[in-house]
């Protein structure tokens, strides 16, 4: 699952880093990555229905590379920046340049799993990419509705499914991601400037995986439960089952020990 690494997610994630470090030299940049944290990857979180699951390595992982670059910039943003900077509002230039890179990463991306390495993904199915992961993901409302929207225009036929191995499929996942990340990035330009806004965003996106999480919990518990029960109710069949069997056995016993005492 290597391949995940190369995700927007962890370009952003990166991009984070280092805009902590040269905010103050490239305020573009940190703006860049505002849209990106407060766009789509905040945005994600509902897309991907992560959950607050301690002991799940992988919940815990989407957690936290979709909220916690968020919160970065959240203390950047109010404690970092010098008044001149933060003075400084969401311009029209600041979207086309997220615009641009985001298109950059995309190019980057594809370029890597679909010509670099393209040979050796074809050669290896178990390897997995977000477009594999996708296309082969029944549960993912988001991309199920795609897939209904493409097959009413025609795009796709009636009954018609994701192929990632063609191009056609390719083009549809560059073209969605690609209005999902615009349409994510336009909601940033009223938090920008707003402590209480951003703060309110962050704490709901938390509070869905919460609820997730606790809706995970129950439903793994419940069934744990109901299996506790079921398991019992196998058991007691068995010992009726054995209690059954032993009464005709000692039955049969005790008709030939009847038989060989007449005989005697």
């Amino acid at each position: 699952m290597q391949y995940f690494l190369y995700d927007f997610c962890y370009f952003t994630n990166t991009l984070s880093l280092i805009t902590m470090h040269t905010h103050d030299v490239l305020p573009v940049l940190f703006r860049v990555v505002f849209i990106f944290c407060f766009g789509p990857l905040l945005w994600a979180v509902f897309i991907w229905r992560n959950s607050l699951v301690y002991h799940d390595f992988d919940r815990m992982t989407s957690i936290y590379i979709h909220i916690l670059p968020g919160m970065l910039i959240f203390c950047v943003r109010w404690y970092g920046l010098s008044d001149e900077i933060a003075a400084v509002d969401l311009s029209f230039l600041d979207f086309v340049c997220a615009a641009v890179v985001y298109l950059f990463w995309q190019f980057l991306y594809y370029y890597k799993t679909e010509v670099v390495d393209k040979a050796y993904l074809d050669a290896n199915p178990e390897f997995v990419t977000s477009l594999r992961y996708i296309a082969t993901d029944k549960k993912n409302a988001t991309a199920r509705w795609v897939l209904q929207l493409f097959r009413r225009i025609g795009i796709f036929g009636p009954t018609e499914d994701y192929n990632p191995s063609e191009l056609k499929t390719l083009l549809v996942f560059m073209g969605s991601q690609f209005v999902y990340t615009l349409m994510t990035m336009v909601p940033t330009v009223f938090l920008y400037n707003s402590c209480a806004l951003q703060g309110v965003f962050i704490a709901g996106i938390f509070t869905f995986t919460v609820f997730n999480g606790a809706s995970y919990y129950i439903e793994i518990f419940s069934k744990r439960y109901q299996l506790k029960f079921a398991k019992k109710a196998d058991m007691q069949k068995v010992v009726q089952a054995a209690a059954e069997m032993a009464y005709e056995v000692s039955a049969w016993l005790a008709g030939w020990w009847c038989d060989v005492m007449c005989d005697v």
